[in-house]
C-alpha cells in the first residue's frame, strides 16, 4: 500500500513523506518469530524474546495493534500476520530499512 501511495504521489507531483524507519531490533524480533515456523511460538516465550532485545511490555504490545500489525496472538501462540511476513521478507532480502 505504501508503494502505491508513493507512486501516486509521484504522478501527482507530490513529494512522498519520508519512510518510517524502525530499529533493527524490531525486525530481529519479527525474524525470531518467523524462525519458529508457520505456527509461531508459544505466547509465554514471546516476552522473554522481546526483553532480550530491549523491549518492555508496553513496547511489545505495539506489535499487535493497528490495521497493519505484524503479529497476532491466538490460541496461546504468537504468529506473524501477512504484514509481518512482508516485513520479514523485505528485511531478509535487504530491501527494507
Amino acid at each position: 500500500m505504501d508503494r502505491v501511495e508513493v507512486a501516486l504521489g509521484r504522478v501527482g507531483g507530490e513529494v512522498p513523506p519520508p519512510a518510517r524507519t524502525r530499529p533493527d531490533r524490531y525486525y530481529r524480533l519479527l525474524v525470531d518469530v518467523y524462525e519458529h515456523g508457520r505456527h509461531g511460538l508459544p505466547a509465554a516465550q514471546f516476552a522473554p524474546l522481546g526483553r532480550a532485545l530491549g523491549y518492555d511490555a508496553r513496547g511489545l504490545g505495539g506489535f499487535f495493534v493497528g490495521t497493519r500489525a505484524p503479529l497476532r496472538r491466538g490460541d496461546e501462540r504468537v504468529v506473524l500476520t501477512a504484514e509481518g511476513h512482508r516485513l520479514v521478507e523485505e528485511y531478509l532480502r535487504g530491501v527494507g530499512p
